[in-house]
């Protein structure tokens, strides 16, 4: 698991749902941009480049060289050559990205105790929580097939990370 805290980053992340194109020795790829600092992001990608490997990410006009840093599953963290100004990665018309960082930073600060307004006051029977896994999965597969159109991404990629952050809390659920 990735660390995000605060102490462990040069720079602050922007949690995000962007489609981005990631090319790496002789190979490219579709692959969504799940946060961004000016020094580094985050990539989910199906298959993609291994540590060590140097990376170009693109989206649209933008770009940005670095080096993949760790690589876990679908997702690679990557370290940028040179500083990237994230206002210009985010998508065209969020204006509420400032209120989902906010909102993901709140969930990710909460003591594992604490409870949560997503979170159902009764622990889930195994019937509720198979449903709930299952509306996840539902939600992910919408949101991928969204994510692949461009025009759905830069038009409506504040409701594609609600999206993101329901599935996310439908899987805490399950597995509380």
């Amino acid at each position: 698991m990735v660390d995000d805290s605060p102490d462990k980053r040069s720079s602050p992340r922007t949690h995000l749902f962007v489609a981005v194109t990631l090319s790496w020795s002789a190979s490219s790829a579709a692959a969504r941009l799940r946060n961004i600092s000016s020094d580094g992001a985050l990539v989910e990608i199906a298959e993609g480049p291994t540590p060590g490997e140097r990376v170009k990410l693109r989206r649209a006009e933008l770009s940005a060289s670095g080096t993949v840093m760790w690589a876990v599953g679908n997702r690679v963290g990557i370290r940028f050559e040179r500083p990237v100004r994230v206002l210009d990665w985010l998508p065209a018309g969020a204006q509420g990205q400032q209120r989902v960082d906010r909102t993901f930073q709140e969930l990710k600060s909460a003591p594992r105790d604490a409870p949560s307004p997503l979170r159902s006051p009764l622990p889930p029977s195994p019937l509720q929580t198979a449903e709930l896994a299952g509306i996840a999965d539902m939600l992910d597969a919408l949101a991928d097939a969204l994510s692949e159109d461009h025009y759905v991404v830069a038009k409506y990629a504040e409701k594609l990370q609600v999206l993101d952050l329901v599935s996310q809390h439908l899987r805490r659920i399950t597995k509380s």
